[in-house]
């Protein structure tokens, strides 16, 4: 039995075959034109973002007043850029753009058919949606999708939303420390008001003189250390009232009227030749198994 396989057989084989190897292609080129010419049609836009360095409004840059202080870079650092990249990718976020433009009416997704419509909404956003950080450290925010128009609007919906996510967090941490002085401020006055009336007390009573000194002394600790927190609470209260951007946008999304996808001459050329080499392989496995049938056939007759 002779399985042996060249080139030449390869040449009859697909000379015998031409004409259902040529329809068979034709077929699949009309056909994958048709279907690239009926596929929606996608268009890109993005942005892209850097952090602001969250110092820029604290107390201590504000109220800076040694001569040697090293100047605050308006950009922030790596754990900045991965803080704005998690919030970029946070459920929140994502959650927000779908319900603030009903993309489930957009993607025609029924709401009334299934439980899972939400999950469906959410995967169709997230296939289109990416938001990464790029080689030189700034973050792109990209989505694809039917509408040009709306895809930009989206995301600089989207940057929008991470800013302000961004700044809540800043302010929070601002809010707490505020909080904490604001507490501590009213125990020192309190203190302070403890010590005046011990004070005038003592100087009634006819204290000793150095135990009258003790609590001068005493008082005047307490009025340096609550003027010093009055201060303290003067100047953060003044930070957290710095109304300033979390983010410094360096390229705005904007319509791209260009798409993206389908692309028609890719689809059609990819299914043309694939349904060519398919046409050929199956003409030669068929003309294998005649031969091999054949063979079998007067291989049984032998014996």
């Amino acid at each position: 039995m002779n399985n042996s396989f060249s080139l030449i057989d390869l040449i009859r084989i697909v000379l015998k075959w031409k004409w259902p190897i040529v329809i068979l292609t034709v077929l699949a080129a009309s056909g994958s034109a048709i279907v690239s010419l009926v596929l929606p049609e996608y268009y890109e836009s993005s942005s892209l973002i850097l952090p602001a360095n969250p110092a820029v409004g604290d107390r201590q840059t504000i109220f800076a007043k040694e001569s040697g202080i090293q100047p605050v870079t308006y950009f922030g650092t790596k754990e900045d850029v991965n803080r704005l990249l998690t919030l970029a990718n946070s459920s929140p976020i994502v959650d927000f753009i779908i319900n603030n433009y009903k993309l489930w009416e957009h993607y025609g997704i029924d709401t009334t058919s299934s439980g899972y419509w939400r999950y469906k909404v959410k995967k169709e956003f997230e296939k289109n949606y990416n938001a990464i950080k790029t080689e030189n450290g700034f973050i792109s925010i990209t989505l694809i999708d039917r509408d040009f128009k709306l895809a930009a609007e989206m995301v600089n919906m989207i940057v929008k939303a991470i800013d302000q996510h961004n700044s809540e967090m800043i302010q929070e941490s601002k809010t707490q420390i505020l909080e904490s002085l604001t507490g501590e401020l009213e125990n020192n006055r309190k203190n302070v008001a403890v010590l005046t009336d011990s004070l005038t007390k003592a100087k009634s009573a006819g204290w000793a003189s150095d135990k009258i000194m003790v609590l001068d002394e005493q008082l005047k600790s307490a009025v340096i250390s609550m003027n010093e927190l009055a201060t303290l609470k003067q100047q953060y209260e003044i930070s957290a009232d710095q109304k300033m951007s979390s983010i410094h946008v360096v390229e705005k999304a904007y319509p791209r009227e260009k798409k993206v996808k389908p692309v028609r001459w890719l689809i059609c050329t990819a299914s043309t030749l694939l349904a060519f080499f398919l046409a050929i392989l199956g003409a030669i496995l068929f003309e294998r198994f005649k031969i091999i049938r054949a063979q079998l056939a007067d291989d049984k007759q032998i014996h």
